[in-house]
């Protein structure tokens, strides 16, 4: 939940920031600070053993899905309407239950898809999408879903073998490299407010990234999906400090969906969990 916290606010800011910059330099900025961050506190501990993987292969793989997630997300912010945008990323949480079984043989009934579904229910909830087409740009949010769901994949694949801080180093690394690699083709001067958000929006980011690795070495992968949808009450919160935005009566019937089943799918879990320690 903290993890969703941190990328709620990291959302918040990129989304002020299209206003003035573009998405691939926005993304870089991100990217900045969170190798910035990840390598002083490598350096203040003198841990260089996080230089090094355990399985570098899988970790490249979960960078790209960051880095694809990160660029596509802001993309969408800066082409759709935030609603349309939450709502059609809000599948990776659902693309998550499904690879988990498929890649990672997690043990699921039906209780658990069904608190998903009731999870990305609550989610329709909350934002209350527009029915107007949104064209091939809705392609952007979905590409951002996918991207999120293999990053997450392998995050629990890698996570029983690498350190958290080798998984957050290397996602602000690759980050970096792949963004750098758009600056002649995206970058604008940047004034001192916009180095201040750009900065913050950094800092979330690399938050959120080392709670997700430390989750993720804690439980399974389709129990902790619906969790996803947390993000979306931290957002309204973003929304009502940022841009004077309140949620109505149907948001805060969602986020209460959300939140139940949430906390259903990890009891389904530990229960699976249970089961088979027993065996």
């Amino acid at each position: 939940m903290a993890a969703e916290a941190c990328f709620a606010i990291s959302g918040g800011v990129s989304k002020h920031l299209t206003g003035a910059l573009p998405p691939l330099q926005i993304a870089w900025i991100r990217f900045v600070v969170f190798a910035a961050v990840v390598m002083g506190v490598i350096v203040w501990r003198r841990d260089w053993s996080a230089l090094k993987s355990q399985c570098l292969g899988m970790q490249v793989v979960r960078c790209l899905g960051i880095v694809g997630a990160t660029i596509f997300f802001i993309l969408s912010l800066k082409r759709l309407p935030l609603a349309e945008t939450s709502a059609l990323f809000f599948v990776s949480p659902l693309l998550i239950v499904l690879a988990a079984r498929i890649a990672l043989n997690e043990a699921m009934n039906t209780a658990r898809y069904i608190a998903v579904g009731a999870g990305f229910a609550g989610a329709l909830l909350v934002i209350q999408p527009g029915s107007h087409g949104l064209g091939l740009d809705a392609l952007l949010p979905l590409l951002a879903a996918v991207s999120w769901a293999a990053a997450i994949i392998a995050t629990r694949w890698t996570g029983s073998r690498e350190r958290p801080l080798t998984g957050v180093l290397y996602a602000a690394l690759v980050g970096l490299a792949v963004t750098t690699a758009f600056l002649p083709i995206a970058w604008e001067p940047l004034n001192t407010p916009q180095l201040i958000f750009g900065v913050a929006t950094g800092v979330a980011a690399a938050a959120g990234q080392w709670f997700i690795v430390l989750a993720y070495q804690r439980a399974s992968a389709s129990s902790l999906a619906p969790l996803n949808y947390v993000q979306l009450i931290w957002s309204a919160l973003v929304g009502y400090v940022f841009f004077a935005s309140v949620p109505d009566n149907w948001a805060i019937v969602g986020a209460v969906v959300i939140v139940l089943s949430g906390f259903f799918a990890i009891r389904e879990g530990k229960s699976f969990t249970d089961i088979d320690r027993r065996k």
